[in-house]
């Protein structure tokens, strides 16, 4: 900012208002240092994360300005999908033809972290204590998901799974919830 601010005049005589800058990071703004926020306070951010005040049990803080700051998609490559199995979304007319064309039998379907120290949930205790820190981490979303459902017939809540692409094909809704910041789970199936 301190080159761009000596080396041209746009910066000065708009105190950067009209520029725009592009953030990826899990956390959006709120992993820049105070330096640069401070340099940047007029600039327009473009990020994943829209926290726009502080999320009260996670310790998350505002990383989003309303009015001034502009949320984004993430980018996910084509080669994601198919380092999944899924090459074609659902909706594409192709998709039958794929091989994954099945039948939505799963009521619900989620595989990923539920704690936010890796661990496994403790299945004899009731959320939010099936976690070590029951909100930090997604919120205390994912561990309420999990206490609420893990055995529910027709639904799958589990840490990992295996054949990941054939149980997103074949539930007809999948959760998508953030973990310890945006992720990329923003995939239509």
């Amino acid at each position: 900012i301190q080159y761009v601010d000596k080396t041209w005049p746009y910066w000065k005589r708009h105190q950067g208002s009209r520029h725009i800058m592009i953030h990826t990071g899990d956390l959006g703004v709120e992993e820049a240092d105070q330096e640069a926020l401070k340099l940047t306070e007029n600039m327009t951010w473009l990020t994943h994360w829209g926290l726009y005040k502080p999320h009260k049990y996670s310790g998350w803080i505002k990383a989003h300005r309303i009015g001034q700051d502009v949320v984004i998609p993430v980018y996910v490559s084509p080669g994601h999908f198919r380092s999944i199995g899924m090459d074609k979304s659902p909706l594409h007319p192709n998709y039958n033809s794929t091989g994954l064309g099945l039948s939505r039998t799963n009521t619900f379907f989620f595989a990923g972290r539920i704690c936010g120290d890796r661990k496994p949930p403790d299945k004899s205790r009731a959320w939010p204590g099936n976690c070590g820190e029951p909100f930090g981490y997604s919120g205390g979303m994912r561990q309420a998901i999990h206490s609420l459902y893990y055995n529910r017939t027709g639904w799958r809540v589990v840490q990992r799974e295996r054949r990941y692409s054939r149980m997103l094909s074949s539930s007809r809704f999948c959760l998508a919830p953030l973990g310890g910041g945006h992720g990329q789970r923003q995939i239509t199936v």
